[in-house]
């Protein structure tokens, strides 16, 4: 202009932390350069993060929850409290706290078999969400429930008795997972089942949505206590 400034326009980056030069020359003076510098801007949401979406009853699973700005840069500088959202039957440790350099990290645990919606709320009004988590069953614990239509057979080769295993369940009381597999042997009688893994030697029995499984047992031809085991 007559004063002899040029005066132009810059627009920082969107990612941030970031550093910037700016150069200008002549055709009659040499280059000449500025720092600029670009910071995150204010905290516009939550970024809530899980570790996996897959969980397992009883498990402690661990989930980040970072403050950002409008265009998803970690605003370091933010320390207000962070509070994880109730769903479901999950207890979250900690339930809420200060973030550190922007971040905070909670743990999820839930002993029931569900879903679980993973979301934090901050002190100021943003939030945040991390979908959700499905929570699987423990591994089976406890006795396994033996019942059969019949515990009286006459020992002929060929007169039987429905078996049924389970309900099996994981400590917390959860159904296992449909498939899950019971070694099943029985002392004189013969069991009549697929064996649902080669894997093993003996039967093995897959179970059903509803932890259970079944299979017939033959009386031998001689007569006698049987025991089934599981």
């Amino acid at each position: 202009d007559a004063a002899g400034q040029l005066t132009v326009r810059y627009r920082a980056p969107a990612i941030a932390p970031a550093a910037d030069s700016i150069f200008a020359r002549g055709a009659f003076i040499g280059p000449l350069a500025i720092r600029a510098a670009t910071v995150p801007g204010g905290t516009a949401a939550l970024r809530v993060t899980a570790d996996s979406l897959a969980w397992t009853a009883g498990v402690a699973e661990r989930v980040l929850v970072q403050a950002v700005d409008a265009f998803g840069n970690l605003v370091t500088a933010d320390n207000a409290t962070v509070t994880m959202r109730p769903s479901s039957s999950v207890v979250w440790s900690p339930a809420s706290g200060a973030l550190v350099a922007g971040e905070f990290v909670s743990f999820g645990r839930d002993t029931v078999a569900e879903a679980v919606s993973i979301g934090a709320a901050r002190a100021g009004g943003e939030s945040g969400t991390g979908g959700t988590a499905v929570v699987g069953p423990a591994a089976p614990a406890g006795a396994i429930a033996i019942a059969a239509t019949r515990d009286t057979l006459t020992a002929d080769g060929w007169s039987a008795s429905t078996v049924t295993l389970g309900p099996l369940r994981d400590a917390f009381g959860n159904l296992v997972a449909a498939g899950t597999l019971i070694g099943v042997a029985a002392q004189t009688g013969t069991l009549l089942a697929s064996d649902a893994s080669a894997l093993y030697p003996g039967l093995d029995l897959a179970t059903g949505a509803d932890g259970r499984a079944s299979l017939l047992l033959v009386a031998p031809p001689a007569a006698g206590p049987d025991t089934v085991t599981a």
